[in-house]
């Protein structure tokens, strides 16, 4: 059996206890409660009243949610395990230290607790990154406040197996990981790499789903979210695929949130004027499913970097805002010079931006450009491409000024002169 250790220095308070139920006493009016259900019968929920809300557990919404799974999946040495420690470290600090409007898209309650079972790096590898990540949000080990728990194997750490009947079993470390969980209550549990969690075929669906549904049912007896993290098949990886996580199709079918982590490829590198030598220093990440969220829009994306912790270097991981060019494409422009053509009903636009009867802001956010600097530069986008504005007579016979293509259109009793 493979030794087992805990970081002591990052332990906590006693675990929390729920409190007793009240002992059934006989008045001759009820019958006797029913026995407890044991843990295999089935839940039954007969529906017979109506709540005006259920709420979902969210911890830190979209990422984890209480009794469900999420995966955290891409290629290796990219930035995976680092993420979700600077998760766990997010998660564990109180509010006080936590940065104002979230990290990289991660918002976190604070003060809650994570256990983080990691089997690539040893006690010490995880407490220098531990310190290098603390630095960045100007805390110590002693702001954690003992919410932070690490524990590894010094060998094999498989917690799921076959038997000689081809049956799935736990292992010792299994029942010592739930007695972990037992006695720290932990809100959220990370287990990096999932590779290393079983020894089953990785590509069977039906031995895949015992894998994944065995832990869902440990992270719903314990009302906990369960992050695993896991590696994609080689080659080009889809950001935003869950087809991109390794093995069975069963795994991705169980989990219930699911996120990729991407290299940044030569497209994103030539768009945002960083080189190749440099594009290895970035990655992205992608919502590849979300069952109980809406669809994400945009990448976060990060920048690893190297963190001096003593004498060593060690990896580390920051948000990074990309370079935004709004100028818009020749695309975007086609379009816009279309919608100038028709006009508001078929009456011209009028230049002045912003939120006015036919002002031309309202072309631009039908063709997707909703902030200001961009609608700016569109504007003047229209008026190189030859749009001008001109003085017209409206249905009242008044003067109004409107954008016009320089073939005339709209249609409208235009000024012979305008600028």
């Amino acid at each position: 059996m493979a030794e087992w250790w805990e970081d002591k220095e990052l332990e906590t308070p006693p675990p929390y206890v729920p409190p007793a139920a009240p002992a059934y006493k006989a008045n001759g009016k009820h019958p006797p409660p029913e026995p407890a259900p044991s843990a295999q019968t089935l839940w039954i929920d007969e529906l017979g009243c109506d709540e005006p809300d259920i709420p979902r557990d969210w911890i830190a919404k979209p990422f984890l949610l209480r009794g469900n799974v999420t995966s955290l999946f891409g290629h290796t040495s990219l930035g995976k395990s680092t993420l979700a420690l600077a998760w766990a470290i997010l998660l564990a600090l109180p509010a006080s230290k936590l940065p104002r409007d979230g990290w990289g898209g991660f918002v976190s309650p604070g003060s809650r607790r994570v256990l983080v079972y990691g089997l690539e790096e040893d006690r010490a590898e995880q407490r220098r990154r531990i310190k290098a990540i603390l630095r960045q949000f100007g805390a110590r080990i002693e702001d954690l406040g003992g919410r932070l728990r690490v524990v590894g194997a010094s060998g094999v750490g498989t917690l799921l197996e076959l038997d000689r009947d081809g049956g799935l079993v736990e292992t010792a470390c299994m029942k010592e990981l739930r007695g972990q969980v037992a006695a720290f209550c932990p809100d959220v549990l990370m287990a990096d790499p999932m590779a290393e969690l079983h020894s089953v075929e990785e590509n069977s669906n039906s031995l895949q789903r015992l894998v994944v549904s065995t832990i869902r049912a440990m992270a719903r007896d314990a009302e906990m979210a369960v992050l695993l993290v896991a590696h994609s098949p080689k080659g080009p990886v889809e950001p935003g695929s869950i087809a991109s996580l390794r093995g069975a199709g069963a795994i991705g079918a169980a989990i219930r949130i699911g996120y990729t982590v991407c290299a940044m490829c030569t497209e994103d590198a030539q768009n945002f004027g960083v080189t190749f030598e440099q594009a290895n220093w970035f990655f992205r990440l992608d919502k590849a499913k979300g069952n109980y969220s809406a669809p994400a829009r945009n990448a976060q994306w990060f920048q690893r970097e190297t963190i001096i912790v003593g004498t060593e270097d060690v990896g580390s991981c920051r948000p990074w805002e990309p370079p935004v060019d709004l100028t818009p494409s020749d695309e975007v422009l086609s379009d816009l010079l279309e919608r100038v053509a028709a006009g508001d009903n078929g009456v011209p636009w009028t230049p002045t931006l912003g939120q006015y009867q036919r002002s031309i802001s309202k072309a631009m956010e039908a063709a997707g450009i909703s902030s200001r600097k961009g609608q700016e530069l569109a504007l003047q986008a229209l008026l190189t491409a030859g749009c001008a504005e001109c003085r017209f007579k409206r249905q009242n016979r008044a003067w109004g000024i409107g954008l016009r293509t320089p073939s005339g259109k709209p249609e409208a009793q235009w000024e012979v002169l305008c600028k």
